[in-house]
């Protein structure tokens, strides 16, 4: 359990600060980096690395689109069929987690390769 906890909070705190100066991928490269370090399963990696990175995707997202009063998120909603800015922010959750989640699935498994006694 604790090992599930610090491979969450690497990936949330590690995103998070590396969001701020590099690209959107970062996430899937601090999520492997944490996998790797911490010895766990690779369904395990990815649940708490999906979760990590949905809940700092999806509150950032949210967090910029307020900062606008959600009108660009809006906007994007009408040209993509009408979708809500609800939806358009839990989009962006699950996908930022999709890319984190394969990240520590690929950390987990190449340490399982490269440490087969681990």
């Amino acid at each position: 359990m604790k090992k599930q906890v610090f491979l969450f909070l690497y990936v949330l705190v590690g995103g998070f600060c590396l969001h701020q100066i590099l690209p959107w991928w970062v996430i899937n490269v601090t999520a492997l980096v944490a996998a790797y370090v911490v010895a766990l399963k690779p369904m395990r990696s990815f649940m708490m690395a999906f979760l990590a990175a949905a809940c700092l995707w999806g509150s950032s997202a949210w967090w910029q689109s307020a900062q606008g009063e959600h009108l660009l998120t809006a906007k994007m909603g009408t040209l993509l069929g009408d979708t809500s800015v609800f939806m358009l922010l839990t989009g962006t959750a699950i996908l930022g987690g999709i890319v984190a989640g394969l990240g520590a699935v690929t950390g987990s498994l190449g340490r399982a390769m490269l440490n087969p006694k681990s």
